[in-house]
């Protein structure tokens, strides 16, 4: 599943298994025009010094450039809903991607930008003078949200070295750079395809517990991690929140992990931001439990960590992810829960916390 240059212009891979489960989520809005899952990093930024006698708009719109060298993978696009595309673009190329890429909106807030924003094909950037904020927003298939963040904490970095003459970078050099798939970051892990996938449909079969689930129309113990009471907390919501009907279900949500610091170099680093890295499966509790036996539960399942015969077995995970969502029947209902995701200490994924 690596990248193959096609012709002198073009790079092309097949999506991974991972990213096409999480395009086929997204995709269910596609007939609202909307995005059923992305990532929107919002900053706020003052500049200060030499940087806030610069025009804000175009300092920013050349580091968005600049970031696409880094990063070429944010303007790569989908092609036949399988196939991933990137261009080298000439500088004609370049300027019209970053018409339609990076925009300011003087008039709204980040809030406003996210609860209206439609489909498009790439990565995006917007600046916002009104309250001084950045929105980076993307499809969640392209990316995680330690990859978003990542990725914004990259873009201000460039955007403090003041404007960046892009005009004079060796465009077709960044092609190097295109992430791969999570398959592929993590082939070293692969034993035994027999035990994959039954170790697979265990996982699989996690998503069982979705069904029947509840719906809705701190401070932690010493033992308890924060991740973990703030789990707690949101299922205590939902139970708050359901109806009468409803009270005695359980309730079911997300185990999420990040893969990246369970990755080889370069996998692990900063390198591959704009490519989703993330896992997870369903961890059901009963509406009977107290908080605190959800908060150990929780605990408990969190630690639990990634082995590597589950990275071993993830592709085919995915595959049966993928097969389960579209052997659903049309009319299966939508989940209606409040779920959460917890990226840690955001400080040590930028490397921030030394």
């Amino acid at each position: 599943m690596s990248w193959s240059k096609v012709s002198e212009q073009r790079y092309e891979r097949p999506l991974g298994e991972n990213e096409t489960f999480i395009k086929i989520l997204g995709d269910t809005a596609r007939p609202f025009n909307r995005e059923h899952w992305a990532i929107n990093i919002v900053a706020s930024v003052t500049p200060l010094g030499s940087l806030a006698k610069e025009n804000q708009s175009f300092l920013f719109r050349e580091a968005w450039k600049a970031l696409r060298f880094s990063h070429p993978t944010i303007a790569a696009y989908i092609v036949d809903e399988e196939k991933y595309v990137y261009d080298i673009p000439d500088l004609t190329a370049l300027e019209k991607w970053a018409a339609e890429t990076f925009q300011v909106i003087e008039d709204k807030t980040a809030d406003e930008v996210i609860a209206s924003a439609t489909r498009v094909p790439y990565a995006t950037m917007t600046f916002l003078p009104q309250t001084g904020e950045l929105l980076g927003r993307s499809q969640h298939w392209r990316t995680d949200g330690i990859g978003g963040l990542i990725l914004m904490d990259d873009f201000l970095d460039l955007a403090a070295q003041s404007a960046i003459d892009t005009s004079s970078l060796p465009w077709g050099e960044e092609t190097v750079r295109l992430a791969p798939c999570v398959e592929e970051a993590s082939s070293s892990f692969i034993t035994s395809e027999k035990q994959d996938k039954q170790l697979a449909q265990q996982y699989v079969a996690s998503f069982g517990h979705a069904a029947g689930a509840i719906g809705i129309t701190s401070r932690a113990p010493a033992e308890t991690s924060p991740g973990a009471a703030v789990h707690a907390s949101i299922a205590a919501a939902n139970y708050a929140l359901a109806t009468a009907d409803d009270q005695s279900k359980h309730y079911t949500s997300t185990i999420r992990y990040s893969l990246r610091p369970f990755l080889p170099e370069p996998y692990s680093g900063r390198q591959y931001a704009s490519t989703i890295f993330t896992t997870g499966w369903m961890f059901p509790i009963s509406s009977e439990s107290s908080w605190s036996d959800r908060a150990k539960a929780y605990h408990d399942e969190y630690r639990k960590g990634l082995s590597h015969a589950y990275i071993s077995a993830h592709r085919e995970y995915a595959i049966g992810l993928c097969n389960l969502l579209r052997s659903l029947p049309k009319d299966t209902p939508s989940s209606t829960d409040v779920d959460i995701s917890s990226l840690g200490v955001c400080e040590r994924r930028l490397g921030y916390d030394q």
